[in-house]
C-alpha cells in the first residue's frame, strides 16, 4: 500500500526512527560470556607456560654462564701465576750478575759438616732476598760449622759482593737415630743494584 501525505512540510509528522536490536536470548549472553571467560583462562594459561620455558631457558643459561665465569676464573689465575713465573725468570736472567758465579762461590764457602738443602729467590715486601736452608752434622760443633760458613759467606767471597746483610734467622735442633742435626734458615738480602 502506498501511502500519499499531503500536508505541507511543517505539519507533518515526523517519523522517528527505531533501532532494531536483534532480540538474543538470557542464556545465548551467558554463553558468550563463560566463551569469553574460558578464552582468557585459555590466553593466561598458554601465556604462563610459555614463561616456564623461557625461565628454564634462562636457568639453563646462567648455569651454563656459571661454569664458564669458574673456567674464565681458573685461566685467569693460572695465567697471573705464569706472568709471575715469568717476571722471575726474566730477572733472573738479567745479567746484572751470573748465576753461575753466585753458586760457584757458594759452594766455595762451604764448610765441613754443613749441607745445605733448599735455597729460592723470594720478594717480602719490596725487598728481594735469597733464602738458603741447610742442616750441620758434627758431635757438637753444629752450631760453630754454621757460625763457620756464615763468616766464609761475608768475608772474603764473591758471594758478599752481591748482598747487603746476610743473617741467620734461626737454628733448630732434631735427631737423626742418635745423631744431634741442627737445622738453619739465612737470608740473603740482594743489594738494589743488583735488583
Amino acid at each position: 500500500m502506498i501511502e500519499i501525505n499531503l500536508l505541507p512540510e511543517n505539519l507533518r509528522k515526523k517519523e522517528m526512527v527505531q533501532l532494531a536490536l536483534p532480540e538474543t536470548s538470557v542464556l545465548h549472553k551467558f554463553a558468550l560470556g563463560l566463551a569469553l571467560f574460558f578464552g582468557m583462562q585459555l590466553l593466561i594459561s598458554l601465556f604462563a607456560f610459555f614463561q616456564k620455558i623461557e625461565a628454564l631457558s634462562i636457568r639453563t643459561q646462567i648455569t651454563a654462564l656459571k661454569q664458564e665465569n669458574k673456567e674464565i676464573l681458573r685461566r685467569k689465575a693460572e695465567t697471573t701465576l705464569m706472568e709471575n713465573r715469568l717476571k722471575q725468570i726474566g730477572w733472573m736472567t738479567k745479567r746484572q750478575f751470573h748465576w753461575s758465579a753466585l753458586l760457584n762461590s757458594l759452594s766455595h764457602s762451604m764448610t765441613t759438616g754443613v749441607w745445605l738443602r733448599e735455597f729460592a729467590v723470594v720478594d717480602v715486601q719490596k725487598v728481594r732476598s735469597l733464602r738458603l736452608q741447610g742442616s750441620a752434622m758434627g758431635e757438637g760443633h753444629e752450631t760453630s760449622f754454621i757460625g763457620k760458613f756464615i763468616k766464609g759467606l761475608k768475608e772474603g767471597s764473591p758471594f758478599a759482593q752481591y748482598f747487603s746483610q746476610i743473617e741467620l734467622l734461626n737454628i733448630t735442633q732434631r735427631k737423626i737415630k742418635d745423631m744431634d742435626v741442627y737445622d738453619f734458615e739465612l737470608v740473603c738480602v740482594f743489594k738494589s743494584e743488583m735488583i
